[in-house]
């Protein structure tokens, strides 16, 4: 028997040994290339956002600047690195760039021109200069709602811990100084600005949660963050909280205005007179002079307005400890006589730094960021941005009013400050078509 049969050769599926073969250099090796780099630049992405989100979690607590210092370098190479695989400028353009040069130059002009100008560059450098690159990292690559979102949730965690460490050590007797909740901050003023300024995040979300569990979950962190500010005796705190939940519901939803109203003339009958009292004294007006009641503020503010018709238009220098160096020479003899290292009031502060020139350029930032929001706001962008949109600008409220009768922009308050504007470049990506960028984490086909 004869069996036909027909030469069929199969084709060659093998990976040719000669690394010099054409499939090997048109396909098989630009391939495993681009395979490579995006593995590489995957990596790279996770390790620079994870290290911006630890870098917030922490910043507030004490001992833990050595690893802040490695955080942020990790967060800076990475961006570099990342910037590098995909061949494109890692930075993004943002809605504040322009203030922010402005407001940077005023800086580095009062930093070289400063009545201590060895002082002034420490400051630059450990300071402005540190929130100016979070600020430029948190655009670079929190670039999503996921990203943005997640960085809003460690806020919440942080201001869980804040409060819950403050209670119980309130309650345990060993965070407190002069009767006052401390938390780990060391100083209440930190505390409740911190506290105060975290709070209206949750509240953002509370008002457009769904999902009962959510709801119950930021109820409890209200409630606890409610009792810790109240418990730092901070009227500051308190003065700009309602401010901030009374915008919050007006905006939003006005029966959760009127359920407010009712709450505020329910609840002091149930706070104990320590309470009561440190309320009351905010209505002492005639003796706003009198150092038992809003301690120096009075002299201090009149110092400051000194200084500043002394210096109008640039001011003495870049940095807070300036308002230190040269208040002695102001102090009014019905004072106290402390020498305090600010001027309790931002504003004032930094017009004594940088003249009106350095407070226009910071008010054009504020001013920037409160109509960048309300202009996504009006968009409608959904639920999940709104409630987002909501506690940033509830933040921000709480940072403009409580800074009228203090000075905190300094530290973690300061880094947080630029988070949320950092937060609201993001948001403003998003929501409005064609102000984003490309895709992250796209390596294009020139750059292999």
């Amino acid at each position: 028997m004869h069996v036909l049969s027909t030469a069929y050769t199969l084709p060659d599926m093998t990976v040719p040994n000669n690394m010099d073969s054409p499939l090997t250099q048109d396909v098989l090796l630009p391939r495993m290339k681009r395979m490579d780099r995006e593995n590489v630049l995957w990596t790279v992405e996770r390790v620079t956002r994870a290290s911006l989100v630890a870098f917030l979690l922490i910043m507030s607590i004490p001992h833990t600047a050595a690893l802040q210092s490695i955080l942020l370098v990790l967060a800076v190479t990475g961006t570099i690195a990342e910037g590098t695989l995909t061949g494109s400028n890692p930075l993004k353009r943002t809605v504040f760039d322009i203030p922010i040069l402005c407001y940077s130059i005023i800086i580095l002009l009062k930093t070289f021109t400063s009545i201590d100008v060895h002082y002034s560059i420490e400051t630059l450098m450990s300071e402005f200069l540190k929130c100016l690159v979070i600020f430029y990292l948190v655009t670079a690559n929190m670039n999503s709602q996921r990203y943005v979102n997640r960085l809003l949730i460690t806020m919440l965690i942080s201001l869980s811990i804040a409060s819950v460490v403050g209670l119980f050590g309130y309650l345990e007797g060993s965070l407190i100084k002069s009767t006052r909740a401390i938390s780990y901050f060391g100083s209440f003023g930190r505390a409740a600005f911190f506290t105060s300024m975290l709070f209206p995040i949750a509240l953002g979300r509370f008002m457009v949660i769904r999902g009962w569990w959510k709801a119950v979950l930021l109820g409890v962190v209200m409630a606890v963050s409610i009792a810790f500010m109240l418990m730092t005796l901070s009227r500051g705190s308190w003065i700009s909280t309602l401010t901030a939940l009374f915008l919050l519901t007006a905006v939003k939803d006005r029966r959760m205005f009127v359920i407010l109203m009712i709450v505020i003339f329910i609840i002091p009958w149930f706070l104990p007179a320590q309470i009561l009292d440190r309320a009351q004294s905010m209505f002492l007006i005639r003796d706003f002079q009198d150092n038992t009641t809003f301690g120096d503020r009075a002299w201090l503010w009149q110092s400051a307005m000194d200084m500043i018709r002394e210096r109008p238009i640039l001011g003495a220098g870049y940095g807070s400890r300036i308002f230190f160096r040269i208040y002695p020479d102001y102090i009014y003899s019905r004072s106290s006589g402390i020498v305090f290292e600010n001027a309790h009031n931002l504003y004032m502060q930094m017009t004594v730094e940088l003249g009106l020139l350095g407070l226009s350029a910071f008010g054009v930032i504020l001013i920037t960021a409160g109509v960048t929001i309300f202009r996504l706001i009006r968009k409608h962008p959904g639920p999940e941005y709104e409630g987002h949109l909501l506690g940033i600008m509830g933040s921000l409220t709480v940072f403009v009013m409580y800074s009228l009768t203090t000075y905190r922009y300094e530290n973690e308050i300061a880094l947080l400050f630029w988070y949320l504007l950092a937060c609201i470049a993001g948001l403003h990506r998003l929501i409005i078509p064609g102000s984003g960028e490309t895709e992250p984490g796209r390596i294009p086909e020139e750059a292999l």
